[in-house]
């Protein structure tokens, strides 16, 4: 079991790398499909409208709540994942006994996703608490224009993902969350990208959806 567990942490990173350059790919090629499906049937205004509610939700978001760690012991966790998985390819955390000598560990309960692409962030940032802030900040606005596009394929109404996007852009307790860096907005941001193109399949038939959904 230990030879099982040492081989998936040394090798889960690499599998991430693959596994993001995927589901890239995918969205590259699905995108322009879903963009002429939604061009097609949306109005002007609608797109607009949208706008002003994604600006409103992300101005919110950066300027006026504070960035705060709720979660005291997962939050920095996934921080020190993220590091360390740009230091040795491990998504492991290390506790620093002294100034030569550190105990690392892989915390079972914990997937290594979000701090595998905190981790791609910071090979850009550098390792950077604001950094990882702002990047669900981002993945939380973006949330706003994914449940629009999510309702409005369900129902085909424009007005009612329009009150949609907006009460989820203003939901206090969505506020709250979107700026701390657990991993509910990220979860939620692929859960809505994950239905968007399942729905988009739904609609049109198309095998990329289907597959870019899948992954």
């Amino acid at each position: 079991m230990s030879a099982l567990f040492e081989l998936y942490q040394n090798t889960v990173v690499f599998l991430l790398y693959g596994l993001l350059s995927i589901i890239i790919i995918l969205i590259f090629y699905a995108l322009p499909p879903l963009t002429r499906i939604l061009k097609f049937e949306l109005k002007n205004k609608s797109i607009v409208l949208l706008l002003i509610i994604f600006l409103i939700g992300f101005a919110i978001r950066i300027l006026i709540m504070p960035q705060i760690h709720l979660m005291y012991i997962d939050e920095p966790l996934y921080i020190d994942q993220a590091s360390n998985i740009n230091r040795v390819h491990k998504p492991v955390s290390c506790i620093y006994e002294n100034l030569d000598s550190k105990a690392c560990y892989m915390p079972f309960q914990k997937a290594p996703g979000w701090p595998f692409l905190l981790s791609m962030l910071f090979l850009m940032s550098g390792i950077s608490e604001t950094a990882a802030f702002y990047l669900a900040i981002g993945l939380g606005s973006f949330c706003i224009i994914l449940i629009f596009f999510v309702i409005y394929l369900l129902f085909s109404n424009a007005r009612m993902a329009l009150w949609g996007a907006l009460l989820l852009s203003l939901s206090p307790l969505y506020i709250k969350w979107s700026n701390t860096t657990e991993t509910n907005i990220p979860s939620l941001f692929f859960t809505l990208l994950t239905l968007l193109f399942f729905l988009a399949y739904l609609k049109e038939k198309k095998r990329i959806f289907f597959t870019t959904a899948f992954f």
